[in-house]
């Protein structure tokens, strides 16, 4: 993969203007974020442009930091770097990609939008759409080194200056994470909030014997699909008034268990990422990466078929 980059110039404003013009070669967003999990060859040419960036020296937090990248030539590859022109929702998160007030929304996505190829990522342009919001915290790691060491080529910053702008710039990381686990709380609440009012109307309108406590080891799904057989029965008076499948639903319970126990334990064992961080994922998550780990095996598995063949040909 090639990466023709352009270096900015970059107007600092201090009690003197000053513009300074340095070239350097920088490696592309979606070179370094390529992982194991990319199955096919890219030929990748990106030009990056960065803007004229004027920043007064005693409030760094003025200091933006905006990629604009070409569209970049691809060759069959199912995850692509995120694209200037792909239709962004949120300018300002493209040109602040470290401000939290300009990035809030596109985080929210994470827990509002269940389909992962709708998610728009203004702030990530030519880096590879994060998997989840672990993902993306990392890559906002990643664009904070980035910025301080564009800085220090641009400024000529002292060994504490580069200290001080990249503390600087992890300090919006860690507003970054913080936010993101106010919206995991939000969401927690959110399900819990939905749990007690599903279970609540079930002990109203159910016509069948039955204790709360029966239901504490019901997932939600569960609880929700048990409410609205109710209110179709209800509806309907042609319908007979029966008790859910108590068995069934134990069975399905400890099925779903063990099943995500065992996809998770595949999981760390693939290091698709860490055994704590996968405990805590939902199972839309782990569902996610399973799938990304089948397509993954199915290719190193046609990978070494083929080798196969062309030995014995041999």
């Amino acid at each position: 993969m090639a990466a023709v980059v352009e270096a900015p110039i970059v107007s600092t404003t201090v009690s003197q203007p000053l513009i300074t013009t340095q070239t350097s070669a920088i490696i592309s967003p979606a070179q370094k974020q390529k992982t194991s999990t990319d199955t096919s060859v890219v030929e990748m040419t990106t030009a990056v442009e960065r803007p004229v960036v004027s920043t007064v020296v005693s409030q760094p937090s003025t200091t933006a930091l905006s990629f604009i990248i070409s569209q970049p030539k691809l060759f069959s590859r199912k995850r692509k770097p995120i694209t200037a022109n792909e239709g962004i929702h949120d300018p300002n998160a493209a040109k602040y990609p470290l401000e939290l007030e300009a990035i809030k929304n596109e985080m929210r996505q994470f827990f509002t939008e269940e389909d992962p190829t709708k998610r728009r990522f203004s702030s990530l342009i030519g880096y590879m759409a994060p998997k989840d919001i672990n993902d993306y915290l990392k890559i906002k790691a990643g664009q904070a080194k980035i910025k301080a060491k564009v800085d220090n080529e641009s400024e000529s910053l002292s060994e504490e200056g580069i200290a001080k702008r990249l503390e600087f710039y992890h300090t919006k990381v860690k507003q970054i994470e913080e936010f993101a686990q106010e919206l995991d709380k939000e969401k927690a609440d959110q399900k819990r909030k939905s749990r007690e009012q599903y279970l609540a109307y079930i002990m109203k309108e159910k016509f069948y014997p039955a204790e709360e406590q029966q239901f504490k080891e019901w997932p939600l799904v569960a609880l929700k699909h048990e409410a609205e057989r109710i209110q179709r029965i209800k509806n309907d008076p042609t319908k007979k008034k029966n008790a859910p499948k108590w068995s069934k639903y134990k069975r399905l319970i400890a099925n779903l268990t063990a099943e995500y126990k065992g996809k998770k334990k595949e999981l760390v064992d693939a290091k698709m990422d860490t055994a704590e961080a996968i405990s805590k994922w939902s199972r839309q998550q782990t569902d996610e990466a399973y799938e990304r780990l089948k397509k993954r095996k199915i290719t190193v598995s046609d990978a070494s078929k083929k080798r196969e063949q062309m030995m014995k040909l041999e």
